[in-house]
């Protein structure tokens, strides 16, 4: 395993904003204002070549949603044995709450809105077969448990939290999702940037 890198992917409105803020919060995790680094969208040159830098670093952190409608990312990061989990969700409470999301906050993406209930099934049902997964419910009623099952699954040590304040409902700024959509329609050139601006890559 790759102890110093840290993967998260799941559905978008799964919470993945909140346990990017809580593990960035402890003393052996590189912080990072940016979540989504699209590290396994890349070639798997520029992969491996990142990989190598990160040995001797704090623990990284890249949470990507869209890994798990992507299952060129997904072999990618199996077969480098890469730290990995997801976050699942119903796929009813799923929909209204990211059309809710996006209805409040104005922003559109078809990306997401035409995928079809098969679609997520599919998805879900391989990150369920290969990789260490949560459900939502598991984030909502104790966080604190799924952090202690991460750091033993993967045997990371997160270190001394720094601060003891929770948001947990980290992404209604909508800074994350406002990458996510620029990322689904402008791929290329927002991969580099945000990976650059994360230093991961």
């Amino acid at each position: 395993m790759k102890n110093n890198l840290l993967v998260c992917g799941g559905l978008p409105r799964s919470a993945t904003t909140f346990l990017h803020a809580e593990i960035s919060n402890y003393q052996n995790v590189f912080s990072s204002s940016i979540k989504e680094s699209y590290l396994f969208e890349q070639n798997d040159f520029l992969i491996d070549l990142k990989l190598k830098t990160l040995q001797n670093k704090k623990i990284c952190l890249d949470f990507t949603p869209e890994y798990i409608f992507n299952k060129t990312a997904l072999n990618k990061i199996s077969s480098r044995k890469i730290n990995c989990f997801f976050i699942l969700r119903e796929y009813h409470e799923y929909r209204r709450s990211l059309e809710a999301y996006l209805s409040i906050n104005k922003i559109e993406n078809n990306y997401l809105l035409q995928m079809t209930e098969a679609d997520f099934m599919s998805a879900t049902q391989f990150v369920t077969d290969h990789f260490l997964y949560f459900k939502f419910e598991d984030i909502k009623e104790n966080p604190a448990a799924v952090l202690l099952k991460i750091q033993k699954q993967f045997k990371l040590d997160f270190g001394e939290k720094m601060s003891h304040k929770i948001n947990m409902n980290a992404s209604s700024q909508r800074e994350h999702f406002a990458l996510s959509v620029l990322h689904n329609y402008c791929r290329s050139p927002m991969k580099l940037a945000t990976s650059a601006l994360l230093g991961v890559v």
